[in-house]
């Protein structure tokens, strides 16, 4: 769920409906009203309009220039960008971009899109940042501030992840969630599987990232605590206690759950 900068309107994200649903705020009391939806072109149900690159919503969240909305589809591999009317809050679609490895048609398909799980847009208005959970990467691309148009400009991925396409970097195994400094200067990315946050450097000018350090939770080891360059990555299973769940990594970063024996 993302709210305007204005506080005029609400946009919410659905994952089962597949659509970003519009909300009319009053400004006043707070109140909602309904004020249509935009649902992904495979899905047939009536009632909104459609567009590509929706299928699997799982976050949506407005530029703070209130003139775009960006969104990301994990289970659809995508993300989308919608241009957003600052008088009357509707909002249109705007292109998409699909990883790689996705077949759906209509939409850009760069590196780094497997599994989006979160967004973050720079203060300046310039570069938006997606952590994927299967492509354990932080995905950046770079915002027109006039058009609200989005161009790809990379990735970073875990260093002990396989694939290609990407820069690497410590901390990034199941990316999560992401949050930008009020400056600008600096992105932190959570980490489910590594158990850790990495922060990284941002260039102000081009939005690039440069990593700098990680925190990993004290009871798992790792070479790599403090600023400095990534170092090897060590593998190490969590103490467990009987019928407790862990996580197995696959191939791409693809993981099945598998449940250990009493």
């Amino acid at each position: 769920m993302s709210i305007s900068a204005d506080g005029t309107s609400v946009y919410e994200a659905s994952a089962v409906d597949d659509a970003v649903t519009i909300f009319r705020r009053n400004t006043a009391t707070g109140g909602l009203t309904w004020d249509g939806c935009v649902r992904d072109v495979a899905n047939t149900d009536p009632g909104c309009a459609h567009a590509a690159g929706l299928d699997g919503l799982r976050v949506a969240d407005v530029s703070a220039d209130g003139r775009s909305v960006s969104v990301a589809a994990r289970d659809g591999r995508l993300r989308a960008v919608f241009v957003r009317d600052t008088t009357t809050c509707a909002i249109t679609s705007d292109g998409c971009f699909r990883d790689v490895e996705d077949t759906g048609p209509g939409c850009v398909a760069v590196q780094g899109l497997d599994g989006p799980h979160g967004i973050a847009q720079s203060p300046d208005g310039r570069s938006v940042y997606f952590p994927t959970e299967t492509d354990d990467t932080t995905t950046t691309f770079v915002r027109d501030t006039a058009t609200g148009a989005l161009t790809y400009a990379g990735c970073i991925r875990d260093i002990g992840s396989a694939g290609s396409g990407c820069a690497s970097a410590e901390g990034l195994n199941g990316s999560r969630q992401v949050q930008i400094s009020a400056g600008g200067s600096s992105l932190y990315v959570a980490a489910a599987y590594d158990d850790a946050i990495v922060v990284f450097d941002r260039d102000a000018a081009t939005g690039t990232l440069a990593w700098d350090s990680c925190v990993r939770d004290a009871d798992r080891p790792s070479a790599n605590r403090l600023r400095g360059r990534p170092g090897p990555r060590r593998r190490a299973w969590r103490r467990h206690q009987p019928g407790r769940r862990l996580r197995v990594r696959r191939s791409r970063a693809r993981r099945r759950r598998r449940r250990l024996p009493s």
